[in-house]
């Protein structure tokens, strides 16, 4: 069954630190402000984040978001905008945006 989010329950702070570490893959490049933020949480040294930058994977455009934190932010704003209807599956909905 589908139904529309609850924005009320979608909070951008979610997006815990080490998922934004993992998230690194998907980034050619990131600001510095963001890479001394996310060390400062001692998630990770500068050189692994370096690193991780190098890993293939697909990879957003830095003209569309310059970090991870950025990105989910993006997102949600999207979502906001188009509120779609989603299909749950338990606690977990998945959808893709354009």
């Amino acid at each position: 069954m589908s139904e529309k989010l609850d924005f009320k329950e979608l909070a951008v702070g979610l997006f815990e630190k080490e998922l934004q570490y993992h998230v690194l893959k998907h980034f050619k490049t990131v600001d510095n402000s963001y890479i001394d933020k996310l060390c400062e949480h001692q998630i990770c040294t500068k050189e692994q984040v370096l690193e991780r930058l190098k890993r293939s994977g697909s990879n957003f455009s830095s003209t569309w978001v310059s970090n991870p934190e950025e990105m989910v932010k993006a997102l949600f704003l999207k979502l906001k905008l188009i509120n779609p209807d989603v299909e749950w599956i338990d606690n977990r909905c998945e959808l893709e945006l354009e």
